[in-house]
């Protein structure tokens, strides 16, 4: 889709082919005798070659369909004269030249010798421009005479891009009529609008694919897919952009803004093509990376030219390099295409079919120039733009299938993620006081289900087990270790803390991939507690850290011997037991929330250390139980009810 002549739908224009417009087109009188042409210029007219009486017969004869162009290493200049009847009408003349295809390079004309118009401006500050304002000019009474012949020179700067034929719009070789003014005006407006209408299939094509694109990136931005419906969306709406740019062509517009503008749709075109094809086919990066280097260097140097007022040495090389770089860009979207089908998972063979038949379609079009355009009855349509257009429908048919597919996936995740934590939720239930004890607890997991974990057991003889530890991880695969933990507790035949300890080491050893921390406390009656530790935070008491004799994670080796240590509770004293998730709270500056900040707090309750702990920055899952002892004989109270966090 390198740009090439086309023009717009306009719907004003429906009613193109009016039958003023075909009398229009009979009664404009036509040349007489080949147009002939010389390189080379004649700007003071010394040479005579503007007027009527020079004899022209030894200049070759133009063939077109182009100008005749100059050799790049030239100045560029080119004049053309012609030999065309003057019709036996006596109502106002104009001269009109049939510039709607190509390029409108400067040029001025003269007919029989009078100079009656101009178009854009000559070096040393050139202005060429891709639409012509108009091509009808007024010719001033008594230049011509009615029913005879009038010679119309024209005299033209050839650019160095149309020159080396990098620009795909040049000027081609117009005709030239004179007739009545106001058919001509008729007629050059009737044939743009045929023009315009001609491309109703391309127009359309860019409004569905544009449509289909916005409609994509608002379900990317809904449910945030991936890169790959992100960059699809780009190429398409890219693609169309590029597509209606080139065709619309704005009248009067200098043609080196409108290849600034084509070369930048050109880079975001090749970028948003591989980086959807890095996303989605999972093709090699490096063999990405630089096809996208490519696709970025040769819309560059295709630009470039377009600045040149003067031959350039270079320009011949860039040319040839820029085509190879283009045909490099298609053939390796070729071979990535059929690499993913290759070699790609099976879910991707699909779209890499249809990258290969659009790479096989551009190569062909866009770099060889074959088979440009395609006519359906009335109408033309551009050849990649259709391949283009049944490329985006049958992406956007299997990304939106693989979109739902996902979906459908999430949905089913979501249920095992909420059976999970209402299984979870059985299992780790919120403590309630027991006779002698007032207890409060918080559980705040960092996903839906997380890997903490406490349980409070109250003893025959009004003792009490407390067990708190961390499964290293979060998320599903720690809630059903979780799980594995609670179970193996039921099966424990001891209850002092050191042999429970040791006895699920046994149980974990070589079934969970991390390893699990645990601190487990055995409270009697009258006080007296024994303690073990498995590398769990040790509790706190009355604000104050307790020591306690270090042990392993759990699941680490396979035998492991843990030492207890023993402390007297007193009436009033109270425990604080926390997961490691409120030690490490992480704030937006990096900073933990750390034991010294844990340690102030651990005398309030359970659910301010846990919601100072999420506050602060939660990154892990947070368990906070806290535990006092109350005087002999009290009874037990109503369990406390404690806020849930918000998670």
């Amino acid at each position: 889709m390198l740009p090439r002549s086309t023009g717009l739908l306009v719907l004003s224009a429906a009613l193109s082919a009016s039958s003023a417009g075909l009398v229009c087109a009979a009664q404009m009188a036509q040349p007489v005798a080949p147009v002939r042409y010389h390189f080379g210029d004649d700007p003071d007219g010394k040479l005579g070659w503007a007027s009527p009486n020079f004899d022209d017969s030894a200049w070759p004869v133009a063939t077109g369909p182009l100008i005749p162009t100059p050799p790049p290493a030239s100045d560029g200049m080119v004049w053309l004269r012609y030999h065309v009847s003057v019709p036996p009408d006596r109502s106002p003349l104009a001269v009109r030249l049939d510039r709607d295809k190509g390029a409108c390079s400067p040029g001025e004309f003269w007919v029989n010798g009078v100079h009656v118009g101009s178009q854009g401006r000559f070096p040393p500050q050139p202005f060429a421009t891709e639409r012509c304002v108009t091509d009808v000019f007024e010719i001033p009474g008594g230049v011509v005479t009615p029913g005879g012949t009038a010679v119309i020179s024209w005299r033209g700067w050839i650019s160095p891009i149309w020159r080396w034929m990098i620009d795909f719009t040049p000027p081609v070789l117009f005709p030239v009529s004179i007739g009545s003014r106001a058919l001509a005006l008729s007629q050059e407006s009737d044939g743009r609008a045929r023009a315009q209408l001609a491309l109703q299939i391309d127009v359309f094509l860019w409004i569905l694919e544009a449509l289909i694109a916005l409609v994509l990136l608002v379900i990317w931005r809904r449910v945030r897919a991936g890169a790959s419906l992100f960059w699809f969306p780009v190429f398409a709406l890219s693609w169309c952009g590029m597509g209606s740019w080139n065709t619309i062509r704005p009248v009067g517009l200098s043609y080196i803004v409108f290849w600034l503008v084509s070369s930048a749709f050109w880079v975001v075109v090749n970028i948003s093509l591989f980086e959807f094809i890095k996303a989605t086919l999972h093709a090699p990066r490096w063999a990405v990376r630089v096809l996208e280097g490519i696709g970025i260097l040769w819309p560059v140097m295709l630009f470039l030219p377009a600045l040149a007022l003067a031959p350039v040495p270079a320009e011949g090389f860039i040319l040839v390099a820029m085509s190879l770089l283009a045909g490099i860009t298609f053939l390796g979207l070729i071979a990535l295409a059929a690499w993913a089908w290759w070699r790609g998972p099976r879910e991707t063979r699909g779209l890499a079919i249809t990258l290969f038949c659009a790479g096989v379609a551009y190569l062909l079009v866009d770099n060889l120039d074959l088979l440009t355009r395609v006519r359906i009855g009335s109408y033309e349509a551009q050849t990649d733009n259709l391949a283009t257009a049944l490329v985006i429908a049958a992406m956007c048919y299997q990304l939106l299938g693989r979109l739902w597919a996902d979906w459908r996936r999430k949905e089913e995740l979501d249920a095992e993620f909420d059976a999970a934590r209402e299984v979870q939720e059985q299992l780790v239930a919120p403590a309630g006081d027991l006779p002698g004890f007032k207890i409060e607890s918080v559980y705040a997991p960092a996903k839906q289900v997380g890997g903490d974990f406490f349980r409070v057991l109250p003893g025959e003889n009004g003792s009490v087990l407390v067990v708190v530890g961390d499964v290293s991880g979060k998320g599903l695969k720690a809630a059903m270790t979780v799980s594995a933990i609670m179970g193996a507790l039921r099966g424990c035949p001891s209850l002092r803390p050191s042999e429970i300890l040791s006895y699920l080491n046994r149980v974990l050893y070589g079934q969970v991939d991390g390893f699990v921390t645990c601190c487990v406390a055995l409270i009697e009656k009258d006080g007296r507690m024994t303690l073990a530790n498995a590398g769990n935070p040790a509790p706190y008491r009355n604000g104050e850290e307790m020591a306690v004799e270090a042990g392993l994670p759990l699941g680490v080796v396979a035998e492991t011997i843990y030492a207890e240590t023993r402390y007297i509770i007193a009436p009033g004293n109270r425990l604080t037991f926390v997961s490691d998730g409120v030690v490490e709270a992480t704030n937006a500056k990096g900073e933990l929330y750390g034991f010294e900040r844990t340690r102030a707090i651990s005398a309030e309750s359970a659910y301010q250390i846990a919601k100072a702990a999420e506050q602060f920055g939660q990154e892990d899952d947070i368990t906070v139980l806290t535990l006092t002892r109350e005087n002999v004989g009290a009874s037990a109270s109503t369990p406390i009810s404690v806020p849930a966090l918000a998670v």
